[in-house]
């Protein structure tokens, strides 16, 4: 477990002590500690049994932390609260709740701590942050946190009052200031507040991971004349950027000639339009790059794609993995849902990976009853 500081802002009048037991590096990908990602269950669709070994996993891990918080405080005692879930409590089904009933499981087993986590209530839908764009199906009503949120959007009990308050939550993200107004919340009702979190997101974990060879070929795919054929045709992955210049300059349709400085002031802009992507992609690969995906069957030139964002596990995308693409109706009836949840379910039990467009219908269908057969799957966008 490691420490940080939570500084003053507009949401929170005064610096915080915090802790996070491992950093953030999102679900799927090789280190993170998905049991977290699995509590959130948001859409409330992971079988019992996931949920009960994940609940395993946290219980393990707070008795540890918990227990060390305590003595780096040297307080005799501190009272556990946790940070509401975005929408109105009543909106949640039992099984969404594990991640605050595992809490309250660890602190019946340890000695130091008071059980405060039915002291922040909330009454009021808000705005579910770590979900950035729409989701068929899923209301994601509410405002966007805004200084005082807490305070109008929950009932914060009165017995929290002069306590010294170890406030949990599952992850923390700098700037979306969740955290942060909760402190403000407690520190509002006269307590003393510390933050734990299992998962620290960091400026640091959020880079868009892009090769050179990514940026060499968005750079060449904004000069007039250059699209998806040209650059199968002429670049490998490996070129300079002194030959793909020379490339340009015999096939480009300018009214001047491309030097080496613009191609990388070109590379250098692309760059950092990419790096304000970190909350909607893990990466970007392009034709050249080795982990880029092989095309399966016979796609011309003019239709390859040649550039590929990504989030989650790009693997799953290798010519070796046991892939299967489930599409269908855009409003399918209850017995093709039925049928088509029968598939997939079957499928997903042989190792297959279940490959959709994430579009209405049997798209939703099949991602998922993927998951909820704890089978992965992959959503394909189309590109604009």
């Amino acid at each position: 477990m490691d420490q940080f500081e939570i500084l003053a802002n507009e949401y929170l009048c005064r610096n915080t002590r915090a802790f996070y037991h491992v950093p953030y590096v999102r679900w799927g990908n090789p280190g993170n500690l998905d049991y977290v990602n699995v509590l959130k269950n948001t859409f409330n669709r992971f079988a019992e049994s996931k949920l009960m070994f994940a609940a395993e996993q946290l219980l393990g891990v707070l008795l540890t932390d918990f227990l060390q918080i305590l003595q780096s405080s040297g307080l005799e005692m501190m009272t556990v609260c946790v940070v509401p879930r975005a929408k109105a409590e009543h909106s949640y089904h039992a099984n969404q709740f594990l991640f605050k009933s595992t809490i309250r499981a660890s602190i019946g087993q340890l000695q130091g701590f008071g059980d405060g986590t039915s002291y922040i209530r909330r009454h009021t839908n808000t705005r579910t942050t770590h979900l950035r764009n729409s989701i068929p199906n899923y209301i994601n009503d509410g405002p966007a946190p805004f200084p005082g949120i807490t305070t109008k959007t929950c009932d914060i009990s009165v017995n929290v009052r002069g306590k010294n308050v170890l406030l949990v939550d599952d992850i923390y993200t700098p700037c979306v200031n969740v955290d942060e107004d909760a402190i403000q919340g407690l520190l509002n009702v006269d307590t003393h507040s510390y933050l734990l979190c299992s998962w620290k997101n960091s400026e640091k974990e959020m880079i868009v991971k892009i090769s050179d060879n990514a940026l060499n070929v968005l750079a060449a795919k904004t000069y007039r004349g250059i699209g998806k054929a040209w650059i199968i045709k002429r670049l490998r992955g490996n070129e300079t950027v002194n030959n793909i210049v020379t490339l340009l300059n015999e096939d480009v349709k300018e009214d001047r000639l491309i030097t080496q400085a613009d191609f990388e002031n070109v590379k250098e802009k692309i760059k950092n339009c990419i790096g304000k992507l970190a909350e909607f992609a893990d990466g970007v690969v392009a034709i050249g790059d080795e982990n880029f995906p092989s095309y399966r069957g016979n796609v011309k030139s003019s239709e390859r794609p040649v550039i590929l964002f990504y989030r989650g596990d790009l693997s799953l995308l290798n010519k070796t993995n046991k892939n299967v693409a489930v599409i269908g109706l855009l409003n399918p009836d209850k017995d093709t849902e039925t049928v088509e949840r029968e598939v997939v379910s079957k499928l997903v039990s042989c190792g297959a990976t279940i490959v959709s467009g994430l579009a209405l219908g049997c798209d939703t269908v099949a991602h998922r009853q993927a998951l909820r057969s704890d089978g992965k799957t992959v959503a394909i966008l189309p590109a604009r």
